[in-house]
């Protein structure tokens, strides 16, 4: 495995082993979830589970192999556990990191405490080759957004790349909801995108678009268990809604021939550029 060490101007330095990695993806995501004893934060893991191995396929794709990536608000740490097992030199930016410290501790992965909305990163410019942020754009003050992608601009190096994603404001339940008038945001959310909002906001940060779909990351999964106990399950909804007829379970099998019909009513949007 390749191992990193800090240089005297804050970035991280190439060594020069570097080993073969032949574990899949998937075998990396299902051995992170192997590791969570509490029940809660398995079902997280579930409902995030497509949109990580969505995720670490395209740094796979776009970012060479023992490069330094930055993931941008990183808790609790999974993603920066598979990006790192995968050799890449990671950094975990996040409010509050030591939350889940023995996680990154274990592992030796740097962290740094930061509020995007009030502070920069406190690294220096063109430090990283790839920024990961993913889902969390929603959590932010729309007036703050634009500072943040400067930031994320600034620290990376010249043609670096950024993997983002974000719920999808246009989805076919936000609209059907829009229609009856009860289309609320989910309670930690601030403000959802529609593709050509995001498309405006990385070109005014001077990013260049090399891709961009609708996912049906989050369209797939199943809830099990009761109100007070929801929980998420392993299968896809049209299995799971077969054993398990909850009413998100019944909405999301409904909603999913059309989606594949029509991507811009998938729940979500991922987009990859890079630093122009």
């Amino acid at each position: 495995m390749q191992r990193s060490s800090k240089s005297t101007t804050g970035c991280w330095t190439h060594q020069t082993e570097l080993a073969e990695l032949s574990t899949s993806v998937n075998s990396i995501v299902e051995g992170v979830k192997k590791d969570i004893s509490d029940d809660q934060e398995l079902s997280w893991f579930q409902l995030h589970r497509n949109r990580f191995l969505e995720t670490l396929n395209l740094t796979k794709k776009y970012v060479d192999e023992g490069s330094n990536i930055l993931e941008v608000g990183s808790a609790p740490g999974h993603m920066s556990v598979m990006l790192h097992t995968l050799g890449f030199r990671v950094v975990g930016l996040d409010r509050e990191p030591e939350r889940h410290a023995s996680r990154y501790d274990s592992l030796g992965i740097r962290t740094i405490k930061n509020d995007l909305e009030s502070e920069t990163i406190a690294l220096p410019s063109s430090c990283f080759d790839a920024v990961i942020f993913t889902e969390v754009l929603e959590h932010l003050k729309p007036q703050h957004v634009n500072g943040v992608f400067k930031e994320i601009r600034r620290v990376l190096r010249p043609h670096g790349v950024l993997i983002m994603s974000t719920p999808n404001s246009f989805s076919l339940e936000n609209y059907i909801l829009g229609l009856t008038h009860k289309r609320e945001l989910f309670h930690e959310h601030v403000k959802e995108y529609r593709m050509s909002e995001l498309v405006r906001l990385l070109a005014y940060s001077k990013f260049m678009i090399v891709e961009s779909f609708y996912s049906q990351v989050r369209d797939t999964v199943t809830h099990v268990g009761t109100r007070a106990e929801e929980r998420i399950g392993a299968e896809n909804v049209l299995i799971g809604v077969l054993k398990h007829p909850h009413w998100k379970n019944l909405g999301r099998a409904l909603t999913l021939f059309p989606k594949m019909i029509l991507p811009q009513l998938r729940s979500s949007i991922v987009i990859v550029a890079r630093k122009d």
